[in-house]
C-alpha cells in the first residue's frame, strides 16, 4: 500500500464544497497525475494514489473506488465520468486504461489481474453493474454501448478432468476484443477468446463463445448470427425526386 493511502482516504471523507477544495490542493501532490477542473465527490477511496493517473475535466462520484496495485498503471481520460459505486481494481503489473469520454454507469466492476490489461476507447458507455475482467487482456473499442449486467470476463475455467476437482485444473486466458461502434444488450455474456467485429449488435440476455463477423447482429445462447446490418439510406436519396418529361 502507498504511504500516501491513509491521506488520501481521510481528506476523501470531507464532504460539500470545503472537502472539494481540499482535494483539489491536495491531489495534485500525491497522485501519478491529476488534471485541471477534476471533481471529486466525498467518499471517494484512492488506493495507490502515486500509481493512478486522473485526467483534466473528470468527474468522479461518491462511494468510487480507484484501486492500483503494486506495478499497476492506471489511466482515467479525459472527460470521462465514473458513477457512484464503481470499483476499478489494477492488479500487479497489469494496467487499466479509460480513454477520453469514457462513461461509467452506477456499481461498474472492473478488475485486471496480473498482466492483464483492460482498455476502454473514447466515448465508450458502459452499463449499471457490469462487470469486466481478466487476467486475460480485454480491449472495448471506440463508441461502444455496454448495456446493464453485461459480464465481460477474459477467462475461463478448465474442466475437462473428470478424475480432479474443477479448480484444481486451471483456466484459460486468451482475452477479449469488442471492436469500435459495437452495441452489447442488457445481460450479455461475453466468454474468454471471442472477438466481436466493428459495428456489431449483440440481443439482450445471448452468451458469446465464438467470434461474431463485423456489421452483424447475433442473439440467443450460443449467440448466433441472424442478420447483417443494413446500411442507411442517405437522405438524398429518400427525397422525391421530380420526373422530366
Amino acid at each position: 500500500m502507498s504511504i500516501f493511502t491513509p491521506v488520501i482516504t481521510l481528506i476523501g471523507w470531507f464532504p460539500g464544497r470545503p472537502g472539494m477544495s481540499l482535494r483539489k490542493f491536495l491531489y495534485p501532490l500525491v497522485l501519478k497525475k491529476f488534471g485541471s477542473q477534476v471533481s471529486i465527490k466525498s467518499n471517494v477511496q484512492l488506493i495507490g494514489p502515486d500509481l493512478i493517473g486522473i485526467e483534466k475535466h473528470v468527474k468522479i462520484s461518491r462511494n468510487v473506488i480507484l484501486e492500483a496495485r503494486e506495478n499497476c498503471s492506471f489511466a482515467v481520460g479525459e472527460k470521462s465520468i465514473l458513477s457512484e459505486n464503481t470499483y476499478l481494481r489494477g492488479g500487479y503489473c497489469g494496467r487499466i486504461s479509460l480513454k477520453e469520454e469514457v462513461r461509467l454507469d452506477y456499481g461498474v466492476y472492473i478488475r485486471s489481474e496480473k498482466e492483464g490489461d483492460i482498455e476502454i476507447g473514447e466515448r465508450t458507455y458502459v452499463g449499471p453493474y457490469t462487470c469486466i475482467g481478466g487476467p486475460g487482456p480485454v480491449k472495448i473499442g471506440r463508441d461502444c454501448m455496454i448495456g446493464s449486467h453485461t459480464c465481460v470476463y477474459g477467462n475461463n475455467h478448465n474442466f475437462g478432468d473428470l478424475a480432479r476437482r474443477i479448480n484444481e485444473q486451471g483456466t484459460t486466458s486468451r482475452g477479449i476484443v469488442i471492436e469500435d461502434n459495437c452495441w452489447l444488450g442488457a445481460g450479455v455474456k461475453v466468454l474468454d477468446g471471442v472477438t466481436i467485429g466493428e459495428g456489431s449488435v449483440i440481443g439482450a440476455g445471448a452468451v458469446v463463445t465464438s467470434d461474431i463477423p463485423a456489421q452483424t447482429v447475433a442473439v440467443g445462447v450460443p449467440a448466433r448470427v441472424i442478420s447483417k446490418r443494413c446500411s442507411q439510406v442517405p437522405i438524398e436519396e429518400s427525397k422525391p425526386r421530380l420526373v422530366e418529361n
